[in-house]
């Protein structure tokens, strides 16, 4: 949403974006952006090259037009083309890239795609009776995210070029890696295991499976398919063969009985009690809901492959659920954002809320340390208090979750959750899972650094943001104890001449 004041196709000026929509609701006559800032101002006023759709941005005194950029808000429209869009910006956005006249006809899912469950990155169209069907991707000109190497060995221009030959093959394709495939072609990695740019590592998806491909493994598990078998001797580093269904249940329920709900679970088949082999993040007994700290089943239709962490930022959150369907987290006072993550201006988040930079205070007892992650508050030997970690972490409740990799909320990847979580309560971090699987930067920034992180230390110490009282308290050589920029605190910091690793474990010679 616009704030600033801007210029539409009728001439007027309007305070932002909003004002401008209901004006053009209750008058029922189209309008739209066409210009940043008030009217007869700037470069872009009196400018009519822009398309439809496009915006017009006074650039160091030159007009130039732009799409916009949108946000994650699920807010369904059924557009002219018959697609189902996230938000109404999204349809701008995607009218904008494509040259095409979009507009919307009405809200919510488009009638006939809301029962239809397209596969390989197919797209729902309806048609002007409300006929959904299932069509491959065909837009792709547009896409300029970068070459990527998928799972079948091939580099495609992008990732919409690759989801557009899976839809059109029937084949399962997923991103291994961000650039060429060239860079895994001298790499031989153990069975099981993927190259992603240069590096060996494990699965974290697999196709959908059919009623028929459930396949048992001689640790008593059932698994969906032989792809998840492979993905679980993979990540668990066991030798797991294939027995006889009999050796996981001795009676598997008839698939009519089973009534899993098609859209959280990997098929119609369940166990001797009912329970359905749920998706990633997908909980109850018929697979029919999101796990508590998960939401968006119903993005799974749209290609989704689970439910999504809800990400809530621990400091500013008054609780680690979220709202089903939008993702959008419950805020603590003065804290606001989709994930709670922002404060207002002079305020910053801290271990306390939100709080006024000149406020901030070091933590003199117990009674003012607040310890999350399961931490627990002691008095260090230098008479401060510090959080504790020793309780151990359970994710057996997360189901395949618990053994899949996990992005992190500060962009790094984790083996998986509770590495995550130890990390998170050594180092008392607003440190939260925010997707499944790789994060985008860790596929695109190098051997090196990826396997920098694939080696992380949860027990080497860091220093950034230790409190501190005396130099004794900073443990790591060539660091001091100084005054921090903004609070009435104090922290280790690299001395003069020298700078922070990356992982802050160390202050490195410039």
């Amino acid at each position: 949403m616009r704030d600033a004041l801007s210029i539409f196709q009728n001439g007027k000026t309007y305070d932002n974006e909003c004002v401008l929509r209901r004006s053009a609701c209750v008058s029922k006559i189209y309008n739209a952006v066409r210009h940043e800032g008030p009217c007869g101002l700037g470069a872009c006023s009196g400018y009519d090259g822009c398309r439809p759709f496009e915006v017009c941005i006074d650039r160091n005194g030159q007009p130039v037009c732009e799409c916009e950029t949108c946000d994650s808000q699920l807010n369904e429209v059924c557009a002219s083309d018959g697609i189902t869009y996230a938000n109404e910006c999204k349809m701008r956005l995607e009218s904008c890239l494509t040259g095409k006249f979009i507009y919307q006809k009405y809200s919510g899912v488009c009638d006939g795609c809301i029962n239809v469950r397209c596969e390989f990155y197919a797209i729902c169209v309806s048609d002007e009776s409300g006929n959904g069907s299932c069509q491959c991707p065909d837009q792709c000109a547009y896409d300029n995210s970068g070459m990527i190497c998928a799972t079948d060995g091939i580099t495609y221009r992008s990732e919409c070029h690759m989801r557009q030959a899976a839809c059109q093959q029937q084949k399962f394709i997923v991103i291994a890696f961000q650039g060429s495939c060239d860079s895994c072609s001298n790499t031989v990695c153990l069975d099981g295991q993927q190259c992603e740019n240069g590096i060996c590592s494990c699965p974290s998806n697999c196709p959908d499976v059919t009623e028929n491909s459930t396949i048992c493994g001689s640790d008593g598990i059932l698994y969906p398919s032989k792809c998840h078998l492979k993905m679980a001797i993979c990540h668990k580093g066991l030798e797991i063969s294939p027995q006889h269904l009999n050796n996981c249940q001795q009676s598997l329920r008839k698939i009519d009985e089973c009534s899993c709900n098609r859209i959280g679970s990997y098929s119609n088949v369940c166990d001797q009690h009912g329970q359905c082999r749920c998706l990633p993040g997908v909980g109850g007994k018929k697979c029919d809901h999101c796990m508590s700290g998960f939401w968006g089943l119903h993005l799974i239709a749209k290609g989704a492959s689970g439910c999504q962490p809800c990400g809530c930022s621990v400091f500013g959150s008054s609780r680690f659920d979220c709202e089903q369907s939008t993702g959008r987290c419950q805020c603590k006072p003065d804290s606001y954002g989709l994930k709670c993550d922002s404060c207002s201006p002079d305020f910053i988040l801290t271990s306390n809320g939100c709080m006024k930079k000149t406020e901030l205070y070091a933590p003199k007892d117990c009674n003012d340390l607040r310890c999350y992650h399961g931490g627990v508050c002691a008095i260090a030997l230098s008479g401060m208090p510090i959080c504790k970690c020793t309780k151990q972490c359970s994710s057996d409740h997360l189901g395949i979750v618990a053994e899949m990799i996990i992005c992190g909320s500060d962009g790094e990847t984790y083996d998986n959750i509770c590495e995550l979580q130890q990390f998170a309560c050594k180092h008392q971090l607003d440190l939260v899972p925010s997707s499944l699987g790789t994060c985008p930067q860790d596929v695109s920034n190098g051997s090196g650094e990826m396997q920098r992180r694939r080696e992380r230390k949860l027990d080497a110490p860091t220093f950034s943001g230790n409190l501190c009282i005396d130099d004794t308290d900073c443990h790591i050589f060539n660091t001091y104890c100084g005054e921090m920029n903004f609070m009435k605190l104090r922290s280790c910091k690299c001395r003069e001449g020298f700078f922070p690793s990356k992982d802050m474990t160390q202050c490195i010679q410039s």
